[in-house]
């Protein structure tokens, strides 16, 4: 299957390696070894590969790849700015040059007291969909009332007074008057 064509080729590429240093090999080089090594066919090119080894094949053929220098930006002294590289693109930048690229919206929180989509307040309805909120406040406030009378220790005793007094605030405030306010 080896035509003296072949063969020459071969040579040449074996040639061209040994007798430079794989990092010696310019660019023109490279491109001559290419266009000598398009004309054979992909038999040829395997057995080739076989006999001069993938990597120093992968090399001539394809060149060297030079690994990027990964600098760590860290701070000279803990007191210092961070340095970071003038070549790393403000977003904003990146946004105006690909502007093909379609921008997704940040969906914002919104506050169903203030928003007209969420519809005017109904008082009854609220008493209705948050009347588990009233339960839990009557069994929280059994249960203080248990504590205070079992507590020796005044501190608690008025920790626990102010809290009865809360959850009464609450109560009275919610489910006695039809004004609406926010408690959070």
């Amino acid at each position: 299957m080896n035509s003296p064509s072949n063969s020459e080729n071969e040579s040449d590429v074996e040639s061209a390696h040994s007798d430079e240093d794989q990092n010696d090999i310019t660019e023109d080089d490279r491109q001559n070894i290419r266009s000598k090594i398009s004309g054979l066919s992909f038999e040829d090119l395997l057995k080739m590969k076989e006999e001069m080894g993938a990597k120093l094949y992968n090399e001539t053929v394809l060149g060297v790849k030079k690994k990027k220098i990964k600098t760590d930006y860290k701070r000279a002294n803990k007191n210092r700015p961070r340095e970071l590289s003038s070549k790393i693109r403000p977003k904003i930048l990146k946004r105006e040059l690909n502007q093909n690229v379609p921008t997704v919206k940040k969906s914002r929180p919104r506050d169903p007291r203030f928003d007209p989509l969420c519809g005017q307040f109904d008082a009854k309805t609220f008493k209705s969909d948050y009347k588990f909120v009233h339960d839990i406040r009557i069994k929280e406030k059994k249960q203080l009332e248990k504590e205070l009378k079992s507590c020796t220790d005044p501190i608690r005793q008025q920790q626990i007074k102010k809290l009865i007094q809360r959850i009464v605030c609450f109560y009275i405030y919610f489910f006695y008057n039809d004004k609406f306010l926010f408690v959070g």
